[in-house]
């Protein structure tokens, strides 16, 4: 079973989003997340570099462990995976995060952890975020 919700996001200055609130779910009732908060999310992963985008920058203590660096875009994240085994491991430690992975088109980081889950070098569900329109967002535990 997918357990899904419908949030907006803000980014307002502080923007620590605080999700914890009300939202829409699957079956158009209110209810509320629990306890999730959608701290970050991989927004690219289909080549050797996975971008992280970090709505909660507190986030990058956690993340800079695993090699990522700061790029020049506020908030986002990089790492350079060697190969597939790598990648795994850093999504492995994304996954214990509960940062979201992205999903999208041709190879969006979704597909790619469902790829790495097929051939055994992940295991476990993992939260998907899917953008509706700008600022909102459903997620779903996969």
């Amino acid at each position: 079973m997918v357990d899904e919700h419908y949030l907006k996001a803000s980014r307002s200055p502080d923007h620590f989003l605080q999700l914890c609130g009300r939202v829409q779910s699957v079956n158009g009732a209110i209810s509320t997340v629990m306890n999730r908060q959608l701290k970050a999310f991989v927004e690219k992963a289909d080549d050797d570099v996975i971008r992280l985008n970090a709505l909660d920058l507190s986030i990058y203590q956690s993340v800079t462990p695993l090699g990522f660096s700061a790029a020049a875009e506020p908030g986002i994240f990089t790492v350079v995976t060697t190969d597939d085994a790598h990648k795994a491991r850093i999504f492995e430690a994304l996954q214990a995060m509960d940062v979201a992975f992205s999903d999208g088109k041709e190879w969006c980081p979704a597909e790619v952890f469902e790829l790495l889950r097929d051939i055994n070098l992940l295991s476990g569900k993992f939260i998907r975020v899917s953008w509706l329109k700008p600022g909102y967002y459903r997620l779903a535990v996969v």
